[in-house]
């Protein structure tokens, strides 16, 4: 069967959900059709022979045994279970909120004139609101609709001279101001990395607000994003040790998704900072690493990722915790993703070798590394680069940079990281060929490495002091 809308959800249930489905589609209220209950027998059946075939024609036959098949007719019984199926998600998302489930309650009430359950209904979701953990823009979100609700109701009594106006208003305030600061956050993240230029509508209008009425800086939702934004957009320290105060503070009420992207803004804002030579922001950052790793919310789905594994263990060698980064390196593996575990495991102990000037056991890790990251493959060969140099193994650093020359000629998707190792290559050989006693090819070559803009901080400083 051809892989339909119905196929790649129900593919994606776990068994559990196919059970809650299977007893959701059997129920009178919400289905009639025997016909789509024997429908979704015969996929259950299939899913669980593991081979999943779900040819339309057979599917057909089970269902109705004595009628010809006929594309329409398949077509509309998918249909059916289809719509069933998308019945179920909505409602399972709605009964997995409860104030949400309350919120819809009270709506019903309503109509059906029970005024008395209403309110009750409304004060009894306020209540269950101010007890949740969170003070996320969806928190306001949901204050503002139960609000809402209230303020439809009161202009459903037509003698009721009360309003609840102001009180909507302010709600409304918090969550939208929450809510666009929180974009402004993340617009400018995403544009850094994409280079894509966003509008960022009424940013000026509400930092004129919110000078006007501190009063809501009193709300996580909004202290945050808001020094969070001031800190990256305009490089502002100041607001960026405002942000660091906060995040331990009220981190808490957060979602783990929603605070993962708090710490991965902060992070990127110390990334800047340490581009343009400011390096007192590495601790910082090593911190947030850590507290991030720590309480989980750097991990996604079980998994940490390769490039925020690699960064962590850079920059723990780089401030000298060798002994943190073992551990890190040897306990950590297993968040890693499979397919890429042992690779980046054995990459990231490699550098961590190099580093403690066990030069034989990096090369024996490096020595048939290869990986489907172009990049990681090119840092391996990084650090072969320079332990062949400070053991003076010069023949083998020859025959290591014209293997390095040949793979960035081959690879076509290296975009500005083949100017910098092409560079790299250049100056290594530069080194290599240099006679001690001319001072002057030392100057010059001292000041090619300095003046290079496509040579990181840290390979520029290890070329200054082979020159040494």
């Amino acid at each position: 069967m051809k892989k339909s809308k119905l196929l790649l959800i129900f593919e994606s249930l776990g068994k559990w959900e196919i059970k809650q489905f299977q007893q959701f589609v059997q129920s009178p209220f919400f289905n009639q059709r025997t016909d789509v209950v024997r429908l979704l027998d015969f996929l259950i059946q299939e899913k669980e022979t593991g081979q999943s075939v779900y040819e339309r024609e057979a599917a057909f036959r089970v269902v109705y045994p004595n009628k010809h098949f006929t594309e329409r007719d398949f077509y509309l019984l998918s249909s059916y279970l289809y719509k069933l199926l998308e019945e179920f998600l909505a409602i399972r998302s709605i009964r997995q909120n409860d104030v949400t489930m309350k919120l819809h309650l009270a709506q019903a009430l309503q109509q059906i004139k029970l005024d008395k359950r209403f309110t009750r209904t409304i004060d009894n979701s306020k209540k269950l609101l101010q007890k949740q953990v969170f003070r996320n823009g969806n928190y306001w979100r949901q204050a503002y609709d139960l609000e809402l609700a209230h303020y439809n109701f009161i202009g459903s009594q037509v003698r009721s001279k009360e309003n609840n106006l102001q009180a909507l208003s302010d709600l409304f305030d918090v969550y939208y101001i929450a809510e666009k600061l929180k974009q402004f956050c993340l617009q400018w993240a995403h544009q850094t990395v994409f280079k894509k230029e966003y509008d960022v509508g009424m940013q000026k209008e509400i930092f004129s607000f919110l000078e006007t009425h501190p009063v809501l800086f009193e709300h996580p939702a909004i202290a945050i994003y808001y020094h969070c934004y001031q800190a990256i957009a305009f490089d502002d320290d100041v607001h960026f040790e405002k942000l660091l105060a906060l995040i331990p503070k009220y981190q808490h009420q957060f979602p783990q998704s929603e605070t993962r992207d708090i710490y991965l803004l902060a992070i990127n804002f110390c990334i800047k900072q340490l581009n343009a030579g400011e390096q007192k922001y590495e601790a910082e950052m090593f911190a947030l690493y850590q507290t991030g790793i720590e309480n989980k919310y750097l991990i996604k789905n079980e998994e940490l990722s390769r490039f925020t594994f690699n960064n962590i263990v850079l920059l723990g060698i780089k401030l000298g915790k060798l002994e943190w980064v073992e551990n890190f390196i040897y306990e950590q593996k297993k968040l890693l993703p499979k397919k890429l575990r042992q690779a980046v495991f054995e990459y990231s102990l490699a550098g961590l070798r190099y580093e403690q000037k066990q030069y034989a056991e990096a090369m024996r890790l490096l020595a048939t590394f290869d990986s489907n990251d172009h990049l990681m493959n090119l840092g391996a060969k990084l650090t072969l680069l320079k332990i062949y140099y400070e053991l003076k193994e010069f023949d083998i650093l020859y025959s290591l940079l014209d293997s390095m020359r040949v793979y960035l000629q081959r690879k076509e998707i290296l975009g500005y990281h083949k100017a910098q190792y092409g560079k790299i290559i250049s100056l290594t050989k530069k080194l290599i060929s240099l006679v001690p006693s001319n001072r002057a090819a030392k100057l010059a070559l001292r000041q090619e490495i300095e003046r290079s803009t496509s040579l990181t901080r840290n390979i520029s400083l290890w070329l200054l002091r082979q020159l040494e």
